[in-house]
């Protein structure tokens, strides 16, 4: 039997001379069962590399929706920690009008809020969202009670408006912190001694006012106190303000929440101007700020300071 040949022909167009060869069928056949491999791995090359530039792409995507995840995240940690300050501040509120009421004691309510950073699992988007689900229900459960507590305070008050009208509750003047109530060195005899009020530094010559409604008691000049002004609120509450440099008040005159009783001066035992504030419920001394609404960052209740005292 004849052996089966194929010719290939060359032909240049430069006017050479021709090639030709003569193929085998086998050779021909194996050259084309290589050509046909070699477009099958061309072609699964290709689709591998479209699959891996889609993966990336998806990757891409995936971490871009990440990025954004953990961004929103934050601002919900940022909310929520804006929110428990909220929260806090409000159960102090209500704390101290039930204090001031007399219907509780001065102690923080249950479950009250604290501050500080909400230290959010940012891993998974998940874990992130269920903190901050359960923060936020807890938060849901603190104001729930400060609902019911404001009601039952909002009916006291409604019935006892002469009680609030005299209940101390502003502050008498504005200035910072220079000592609190409690134990503390004395600044001239150096020994551990209990201090009555608070001390608020402030520029000589500046108004203080009266806290409640009332009747001036006494305004003269008073020992360590030097010039002091004491008014009584009726209910058992009284109030004294140390060291004024003058009077805008006589004993016997009834004052207002609000009214100017005199300045703030540096008399009696005193290093400095300021003024030393007390608050007295049924002849025993309280924490003045406990009866102080308003809140002010630089007296903040939560952090109340330690400081070495102007005076008595």
């Amino acid at each position: 039997m004849m052996k089966e040949l194929y010719t290939v022909i060359l032909v240049p167009h430069t006017g050479e001379q021709f090639r030709k060869w003569r193929l085998s069928s086998g050779l021909v056949k194996a050259f084309a069962a290589l050509a046909g491999v070699a477009l099958i791995a061309i072609a699964i090359l290709v689709a591998h590399y479209v699959a891996f530039y889609q993966g990336l792409t998806d990757l891409r995507e995936l971490r871009l929706a990440n990025t954004e995840l953990k961004r929103q995240n934050i601002d919900y940690e940022v909310s929520v920690e804006h929110l428990n300050e909220q929260v806090a501040s409000l159960q102090d509120f209500v704390m101290k009008l039930s204090v001031m009421a007399g219907l509780d004691e001065a102690a923080p309510l249950t479950g009250a809020g604290v501050g500080g950073s909400l230290d959010l699992d940012l891993s998974t988007p998940a874990s992130a969202y269920a903190q901050v689900k359960d923060e936020l229900d807890r938060m849901r459960g603190d104001l729930s009670h400060l609902e019911a507590r404001g009601r039952v305070l909002e009916r006291f008050y409604q019935q006892n408006r002469l009680l609030l009208a005299s209940t101390p509750s502003i502050w008498p003047v504005r200035g910072y912190f220079s000592s609190t109530y409690g134990h503390r060195n004395d600044p001239f005899t150096r020994t551990r001694q209990m201090h009555y009020g608070i001390d608020i530094s402030t520029p000589r010559g500046r108004p203080v006012v009266a806290t409640a409604d009332g009747i001036i008691l006494y305004a003269a000049r008073r020992g360590t106190y030097g010039n002091i002004v004491v008014i009584d609120h009726k209910f058992g509450m009284m109030t004294r303000y140390a060291h004024l440099s003058k009077f805008n008040v006589r004993a016997g005159a009834r004052v207002k929440r609000g009214d100017v009783v005199g300045y703030v001066g540096s008399s009696g035992r005193s290093r400095a101007p300021h003024l030393h504030y007390e608050v007295w419920v049924d002849d025993a001394t309280v924490h003045p700020l406990d009866y102080i609404l308003e809140y002010y960052r630089s007296f903040d209740p939560r952090n109340r300071p330690i400081a070495n005292a102007a005076g008595p």
